[in-house]
């Protein structure tokens, strides 16, 4: 990550690094505003004034992209996933783990919110807690979050919320409860103006321009994976202070892509993959192409991005879910954003976009 100094950070930042201590707050802003930059901030206000926050993230790629500038700060050992911190508090407080749902991954938030009501509020140990892509969470943590923590800051963006578990503005601000300050802030930082004009084409409102231009984003059509690896090597050489991700919907998919870039002698080349046993995490403090899948994406930033698998998004180019896909995962691109499928025509998804938006590239 590239972190800031906090003398660098512009105005509706710094607002959101000191607002107060207490209270319950909710930030929101669109891809590129800055929020993980604000949440590592605010976070480092708390710990400067004496306090014991948690920096909560969704995903675990998330998490490891935050450590590696939390450790600048000295706030390593306060990031954790939600799933993480949540089922350490709970076996902390109750000596048991969480109740889940019958596929075990999911929480049982009735049962949960029945315990702590009965719980002696007494025994209210965290201070702040403080979150990172807050719409990815479940509404009902937010109602759990005033009956565990003192102090709240969420920063969240609706238009990366993909399914409809995951919280809107308005759920996570009413369940957070009376007196919660939201602050919009109205800013894009990171992509250049052709990047956010495609990406503004898939979100549900009007996007703050950016001012640095750059190049169009571009569709290749290719027919092996080896021509989407020497195309990824190529960029890579041409390139070699760019931090870049390569992307796939499906694991067996970037197992391939992972695989074909090791018979290409890329050691620097790291894999996100959770797939039986096979498990790997991203070092985000080391250089070198990160290989993860899309839903992996979210929070993150890269000087160019590769979408390698196109076609096999829906084939409804008005599907909301794909729609905030393509959001998400074109808005983690600083500088290039190249976007590769295979098959006789056109993903929908893209098919119906200009050329001067979406430049057709052999």
């Amino acid at each position: 990550m590239r972190l800031p100094s906090i003398l660098d950070l512009s105005e509706e930042q710094e607002f959101v690094t000191n607002l107060p201590a207490v209270g319950r707050f909710l930030i929101s802003g669109p891809a590129g505003s800055g929020k993980t930059i604000m949440a590592l901030y605010r976070t480092w206000s708390l710990v400067m004034q004496g306090r014991r926050p948690v920096l909560m993230t969704y995903s675990r790629p998330l998490k490891g992209y935050c450590a590696q500038a939390a450790r600048r700060l000295g706030l390593e050992s306060t990031v954790m996933t939600f799933h993480e911190w949540f089922s350490n508090y709970w076996k902390r407080r109750f000596n048991q783990n969480p109740p889940v749902q019958d596929d075990r991954y999911s929480f049982n938030w009735n049962a949960i919110l029945l315990r702590l009501g009965q719980a002696d509020r007494t025994e209210i140990e965290i201070e702040d807690l403080v979150v990172d892509e807050g719409q990815d969470l479940p509404r009902e943590f937010y109602l759990v979050s005033t009956l565990i923590a003192e102090n709240v800051t969420v920063f969240a963006d609706e238009n990366q919320r993909i399914t409809d578990t995951q919280s809107t503005l308005e759920e996570i601000r009413s369940f957070l409860g009376p007196g919660t300050l939201h602050r919009a802030v109205g800013l894009n930082a990171r992509n250049t103006v052709e990047i956010a004009r495609f990406a503004g084409l898939f979100a549900d409102e009007a996007l703050p321009v950016p001012t640095r231009r750059g190049q169009p984003p571009e569709l290749h059509w290719y027919s092996r994976m080896r021509e989407v690896i020497d195309r990824i090597v190529r960029y890579t050489k041409e390139n070699p202070g760019h931090e870049v991700a390569i992307t796939a919907q499906h694991q067996q998919t970037i197992l391939s892509l992972w695989t074909e870039l090791d018979r290409q002698r890329v050691s620097s080349a790291q894999i996100y993959v959770r797939r039986g046993t096979i498990r790997r995490d991203i070092d985000f403090g080391k250089r070198g192409t990160k290989i993860l899948t899309a839903r992996s994406m979210k929070g993150l930033e890269f000087d160019a991005v590769f979408v390698t698998d196109l076609e096999t998004y829906s084939t409804d180019a008005t599907d909301h879910a794909t729609r905030m896909q393509m959001y998400v995962l074109a808005t983690r691109a600083r500088e290039r954003l190249h976007l590769m499928y295979r098959g006789s025509a056109e993903p929908p998804i893209v098919a119906q976009i200009p050329d001067n938006v979406l430049l057709r590239s052999p």
